[in-house]
């Protein structure tokens, strides 16, 4: 009987969790979720896709001599990732974008021209790219 007892407690907490976690979250900005992202670079011969992950905030927070309320977390399809910090004025987001040490190595504006799409350009190690993303969720 304590056996069942504790199953059963087990499997409560177990579907607890599940639903939990699958409950919708309130975002901060208009913004947040997973974003594709192409970034072509003529002079360079590049033209990739990225995988980026938008999380803003209200406030503003500070970060590598940064001010900034986005944090974008960009992951390419093979294997590597970096951070940018932006900070979103109305439809318009500005930021750098930062390697995993920390560096710097870029500049970003893009300008959303729906709330599940954006335009923009940025200069990735001397590089002038087009950016054009679209929220998948």
């Amino acid at each position: 009987m304590k056996r069942a007892a504790k199953r059963w407690r087990v499997g409560v907490l177990c579907l607890f969790f599940s639903v939990a976690t699958a409950l919708p979250v309130g975002a901060a900005g208009p913004f947040d979720g997973i974003w594709f992202v192409t970034q072509h670079c003529p002079s360079a011969g590049f033209l990739r896709t990225f995988a980026v992950s938008v999380t803003e905030n209200e406030a503003t927070g500070q970060y590598f001599g940064t001010t900034f309320n986005m944090v974008l977390l960009v992951l390419d399809w093979a294997g590597t990732w970096h951070v940018d910090l932006a900070t979103r004025t109305d439809s318009t987001i500005q930021g750098q974008l930062f390697a995993p040490s920390g560096l710097a190595f870029g500049t970003f504006t893009v300008t959303a021209t729906s709330p599940t799409s954006v335009t923009g350009s940025a200069l990735s190690n001397g590089v002038s790219c087009s950016l054009t993303g679209t929220r998948v969720f």
